[in-house]
């Protein structure tokens, strides 16, 4: 019987153990129990270890119920004589631009901790995320460390929206342990509740859980489910996008164009010209109704650069945000129920929340999307850069009618690669502020972050990779940027003094190598670049591509610890396939030296610099499972690979 807890319009809070042993009162079950029927719908993924749960609740009374509480997955005895034991609890903070911050915590520090010898407490702690990003504070994962006893729980929520994960303690004949209430339908905690009719059954969203041996042995489980159950592109491909540190969202034909030769010059396969392609006047057609704006594009307007980007060996993209839309938009307009709403009035000010079931809805943008895809594009960088909050107005309560609304908007999406198969969608949610597992199985690459300082990409790098399978993380590389404060003209930035800063070339290797550890997405202003630093990008590229398939089955190896945003030190990444270990070393400032040990069976490998292979002011050497890098640069990055 399920593992789960439910809270019905009674009030009843019926916990796991109650549910698999209803209790009887002279003889009889009890009536408040028998408003419902939980059913589990567990599957082991023998491959990874990975058993994905949900319930299935049905009201088989002859009355609504109200629902407000059904959890996911709910386990006690978590982590037994966790107060008495070496035990962490392991989080992952989000920010935007701040992705993927990793933290641990000993229960007490949580404020979690023993306080009665009974079956139950009302001691907790909630680790939660309210709204449409569901990724913007939090990411849904939870793995509890018993270093004690060697031993791992790990839990995973598959939700687009609102979750959390509650943490009580359990005592029970002299053992106290944790109890995980895992859910995305929780009133207390994001407004859920649903009215289920007589004979009406609701679905929770889905938990990956199990147990492991180390907090790596957990992640590499999560991994290959993931790589396992969904979509995942069988060949990287090196990506130009026109946004970061670049064109931010103000391309023409002039600016284009350079950029476009360049891209191809350096091997770039893939052009996705992003923000600002579409008509923009605030009177009907903007944001959301998705029309070319081919004044700025030229002769022969939008169709013209695409054709041009074809010419030139590669792959045109482009840039959308599916969900939402401008309020003076004709799509906005185009039914009644066209914008979603709360409490009767439309989410958001100017920018507003499309309704994806409705039909005239759908029907536009699919026709839009079309009219593109006939133009020639094969890929869309699908943005997301705002919350609904809490959500809409629908069946039940806003949370549950936002959940809805996801599950429609996916099947959207689905649809759409169903009916144009050689289109490639990538999830882009403002950064990574939506990047869960429900929403990313629906697409085939995700964007790691929206960082714009490059020193700070190797820790997000680093924290990504315990989430997503690596042919699927989207990493910036930009070298030659113009930042955000040079966008309205970018051509003052690079004087002389841009050039000698620039000249040795250490921050177009810092980037490039970033790149080596997911998708590389280059930008950056690479047709401004001197001959040496032109060098430099080629090279990461030539070499990038000779080796791309080691990524698409390589797991982490967490080398170190993750650097904190914004200071000084090295950042180690690492991953591993086969009988290849790839280092990537990069150093912002710090000491200048670093030694590190590194996974026992490349002990008797050997060490080669494979990016950028210039003589000079470093050195790598491998002394049995351990490497020493040294260097009197205060800024440089190397990429090595161990071959035994």
């Amino acid at each position: 019987m399920a593992n789960c807890k439910v809270i019905v319009d009674n009030g009843s809070n019926v916990a796991a153990s109650m549910i698999k042993n209803i209790p009887e009162r002279n003889g009889a079950k009890c009536l408040e129990l028998m408003k419902f029927r939980v059913k589990e719908n567990a599957a082991l993924d023998e491959m990874s270890g990975v058993t994905k749960v949900s319930n299935i609740v049905t009201n088989i009374t002859t009355k609504p119920i109200r629902l407000s509480h059904i959890s996911s997955l709910y386990l006690e005895n978590v982590a037994p004589n966790f107060h008495k034991n070496d035990v962490l609890i392991h989080i992952c903070n989000f920010a935007w631009q701040g992705e993927a911050q990793w933290a641990c915590f000993t229960p007490y520090q949580l404020g979690i901790y023993p306080v009665a010898k009974h079956a139950f407490s009302h001691i907790d702690k909630t680790i939660s995320s309210v709204g449409s990003w569901s990724t913007h504070k939090y990411y849904p994962i939870l793995i509890i460390e018993d270093k004690t006893v060697g031993k791992v729980w790990y839990f995973e929520i598959e939700a687009s929206a609102n979750w959390s994960f509650e943490l009580g303690t359990v005592g029970n004949d002299g053992i106290c342990g944790f109890s995980v209430d895992c859910t995305a339908t929780s009133e207390n905690n994001n407004g859920f509740y649903r009215v289920l009719q007589p004979s009406e059954s609701f679905e929770t969203p889905s938990v990956l859980y199990g147990e492991a041996q180390s907090f790596d042995d957990a992640v590499y489980a999560l991994l290959k489910y993931k790589r396992a159950h969904g979509k995942r592109l069988n060949e990287l491909t090196v990506c130009f996008n026109d946004y970061m540190n670049c064109l931010w969202a103000m391309p023409s034909r002039e600016k284009l164009l350079p950029l476009i030769d360049a891209a191809a010059n350096v091997g770039a396969e893939l052009f996705c010209i992003d923000d600002g392609w579409f008509i923009r006047n605030g009177n009907g057609t903007d944001f959301g109704d998705w029309i070319e704006n081919d004044a700025i594009f030229g002769e022969g307007g939008l169709k013209s650069i695409i054709e041009y980007i074809k010419s030139k060996g590669m792959t045109p993209g482009i840039w959308l945000e599916l969900e939402t839309a401008f309020c003076y938009t004709s799509v906005s307009k185009i039914a009644p129920d066209a914008i979603l709403t709360r409490c009767g009035l439309p989410i958001g000010e100017e920018r507003q929340f499309l309704n994806f079931g409705c039909k005239a809805v759908t029907d536009y943008l699919y026709s839009r999307v079309k009219h593109l895809y006939d133009m020639g594009i094969r890929y869309i960088k699908n943005d997301y850069n705002h919350s609904t909050g809490i959500g809409c107005d629908g069946d039940g309560s806003f949370a549950a009618a936002l959940m809805e609304n996801n599950i429609k908007f996916f099947a959207f999406i689905d649809r759409l690669m169903a009916d144009m198969p050689d289109l490639i969608i990538e999830n882009c949610g403002s950064g990574a502020m939506r990047c869960d597992n429900a929403t990313l199985q629906h697409f085939y690459l995700q964007s790691t972050s929206d960082q714009e300082d490059f020193r700070n990409n190797p820790s997000i790098i680093r924290g990504m990779q315990a989430l997503m399978p690596t042919e699927k993380m989207g990493i910036w590389s930009y070298p030659f940027p113009a930042t955000y404060e040079h966008r309205l003209n970018f051509n003052e930035a690079y004087d002389k003094a841009y050039y000698e800063k620039m000249s040795d070339g250490e921050q177009t290797v810092f980037n490039m190598a970033c790149a080596f550890f997911g998708i590389m997405t280059l930008s950056g202003h690479i047709e401004k670049c001197d001959d040496y630093n032109l060098s430099l990008i080629k090279k990461a590229i030539e070499v990038y591509k000779s080796n791309r398939e080691f990524l698409i089955d390589a797991l982490p190896v967490f080398i170190g610890e993750q650097q904190k945003l914004y200071t000084e030190g090295y950042s180690i990444l690492a991953l591993k396939d086969g009988n290849t270990l790839r280092l990537g070393i990069f150093k912002n400032g710090g000491e200048n030296s670093i030694t590190f040990e590194i996974p026992k069976e490349f002990v008797n490998g050997k060490i080669n610099e494979i990016y950028p292979c210039i003589t000079g002011e470093k050195s790598v050497s491998l002394n049995g499972s351990y490497v020493s890098f040294e260097t009197t640069k205060s800024l440089t990055a190397a990429v090595y690979e161990i071959t035994i």
